[in-house]
């Protein structure tokens, strides 16, 4: 006899390794949303003018393709387990020369670093959630971790929006930035620990 899907969904959230894996994902929207929400106004206040930021801002879109498109040879190459740590590190870390972008140089290095592993990131989760998520309540599984996801993508501009206000820095934003994305490498580290 095949499990009801409300006992399905209640064995795959017994998983330690999905509970991980949602709070990676909560962590991880936190990151990207408060990067994209503050990137224009960092580069403004590091003293780039509002027209070159919003170009450069499209330039780190654009290279979000070059995240995307090598990335099945990438995966065969590094596997999808390494590049979704390393690709939340390399997220967090492109907040601090965001923090430098009125240095063209710096500027550039961000674009890369932000727009690449923007790119990756939905495509390496929903790779890393076949290993976990049980295949009959995939999409419900996937479902509730969105919702999650989201949740961290409001709260996150939220708070460094009054972090910034009250500090009158893009500093605090972009420390948030660092500390959710490396948190989430972390976690996701833990969550494939868990999975050996």
């Amino acid at each position: 006899k095949r499990p009801s899907l409300l006992a399905s969904l209640r064995g795959a959230l017994s998983d330690v390794r999905l509970r991980l894996f949602a709070a990676a994902a909560f962590l991880s929207s936190i990151a990207v949303s408060t990067l994209l929400v503050f990137q224009v106004p960092t580069m403004t206040w590091a003293g780039v003018s509002t027209a070159t930021a919003a170009a450069l801002a499209s330039l780190r879109g654009l290279m979000q393709l070059a995240g995307r498109v090598p990335l099945l040879s990438a995966i065969n190459r590094f596997t999808a387990s390494r590049l979704i740590i390393i690709s939340r590190f390399l997220l967090g870390i492109s907040a601090l020369f965001l923090l430098g972008s009125g240095n063209i140089v710096l500027a550039l290095i961000y674009i890369v670093l932000a727009g690449v592993t923007i790119g990756a990131l939905s495509a390496l989760d929903g790779v890393v959630a076949r290993e976990v998520v049980q295949p009959q309540v995939f999409g419900t599984v996937m479902g509730g971790i969105g919702l999650i996801a989201t949740l961290g993508g409001s709260l996150g501009p939220i708070f460094a929006g009054w972090l910034r206000d009250r500090f009158d820095s893009p500093v605090a934003p972009m420390l948030i930035v660092l500390i959710a994305a490396c948190s989430a490498a972390i976690i996701f580290a833990m969550q494939q620990s868990v999975s050996r």
